[in-house]
Parts: C-alpha cells; structure tokens; sequence
C-alpha cells in the first residue's frame, strides 16, 4: 500500500532497508483499521518504552501524520502519549501516585476522534475505572475509529494474526566513498616512496622528495599532460 511505501522511505532516511527476517535488526508488525489508523508493534517495545517514543515522533514527523503511543500499567490503568507531547491517563492509576490524571488537551485530541464523535464520550470513557484498563482501551478505540482488538495489541499478538503486515529493515549498508586521485596517488606512491626516503612535503600539490645534505636531488609528483588531445593524469619524476 502507499503507506507501506511511505513507512519504508522514512526508515530509509532513519538509515534502515528492507530485508529478510532472518537478517532484521528490527521486525514491525502493522495492523490497519478502517478509520485510517495504523497500529504498529515492535518486539522490542515491551521491555523498552523509550523505543516506542523514539519511533512514534520519528515515524510521525517523517509521514506528517498524528500518532499516540498506549502503555498499559498492570492492566490498571494506560498512559497515551500522542506525538506532539500531550497525553491522556485512561484508568484509575491512584494507587500508582497519580492522584490527578491527565485528561488531554481537547484541541490536540478532539480531531482524531472519528466522524460523529463527541470529545464528551472521549473523556467519560477515558475515566472508566474497569477492572482490567484493556476492557477501557476498547471502548475508547470506537471512538477513534480504531478495531478495539487493535488500541493496545504487542508484536507477538499481531504477528500471529493474518491481519497484521510483517516488515523487517537492517542497517543499510554505507556506500564506499570513491577514492579520489590525490589520496590514490598518496596511498600507492606514499607506501613506496617513503620507505626510501622520500617525504611529502606541504604544498597545494602533491610532491615527495628526497633531501640530501638539505638539497632536493629528486622529486616525484603528479601532473596533467596531453595525449591525443585529451587531458591524462601521469607522473612526473
């Protein structure tokens, strides 16, 4: 799909390439709903939350579009953190220090909310106090416009289902930097040159000579000469 291709050219630009699994360095797995969102899980976003941000703001500025990460707590409470920095506390999450959860900012919120929904239901939901916060998550999830099955889905449910799209990147692998004539000159006639004596002195151009008794008896550098017309690189002694 074009957001596949929009998805691989970001993470090309992040230094990654598409690859086979057996080679990845990091696997996604991508699920979409009919309300046009994209739910995307990492394997490694379960022990390291910090990934999730990183790629969430990255992925998000990179395809201009508005994304928000969900961390469940025990199945108490969950934390959405949406990219541009606002977030939302879905639960009862007292009992972990947060005596006054965060609702969100209506203006930065109320436009994912999807056609026909009211930012009165997003927070009435939003402050549900259910016994597992998941059960929360999935009515918030029609608000959005998102499959409830969706909202909080990890890598290892997602890959497991027909649903979800597999990608797999590597680091792509720098390009060789062509080898300019001058460091080609420095490395092949240095590496013979200077065993017999001879040193590059500092100049614009290239010379290596060789001093006896503080006079230059011999020079070797490089110039430009005509051959048949055309202009041709050779050494000069």
């Amino acid at each position: 799909s074009s957001f596949i291709n929009s998805f691989c050219d970001v993470m090309k630009k992040r230094g990654f390439v598409p690859c086979a699994e057996d080679e990845a360095a990091l696997s996604y797995a991508l699920a979409f709903s009919e309300g046009g969102w994209v739910t995307l899980a990492s394997e490694d976003y379960r022990d390291n939350p910090k990934k999730s941000q990183d790629d969430l703001k990255y992925l998000a500025d990179g395809l201009k579009t508005s994304a928000f990460s969900v961390e469940v707590v025990d199945s108490d409470f969950a934390i959405l953190s949406l990219n541009g920095g606002d977030t939302v506390i879905v639960g009862d999450g007292s009992g972990y220090g947060i005596e006054e959860p965060c609702r969100g900012n209506r203006k930065y919120w109320e436009p994912l909310l999807a056609n026909g929904r009211a930012w009165e239901q997003f927070t009435e939901i939003a402050q549900k106090d259910s016994t597992f916060v998941e059960e929360t998550l999935s009515e918030l999830a029609v608000i959005f416009g998102i499959y409830p099955e969706l909202i909080c889905a990890e890598y290892s449910e997602l890959s497991d289902t027909e649903k979800a799209v597999q990608l797999y990147y590597k680091k792509a692998e720098a390009k060789e930097k062509t080898m300019t004539l001058n460091t080609a000159f420095k490395k092949v006639f240095g590496e013979f040159l200077e065993p017999l004596g001879y040193k590059k002195i500092k100049s614009k151009h290239l010379y290596y000579v060789k001093v006896v008794n503080d006079e230059i008896i011999h020079c070797v550098t490089l110039d430009n000469e005509k051959a048949d017309g055309r202009g041709d690189h050779g050494v000069r002694y």
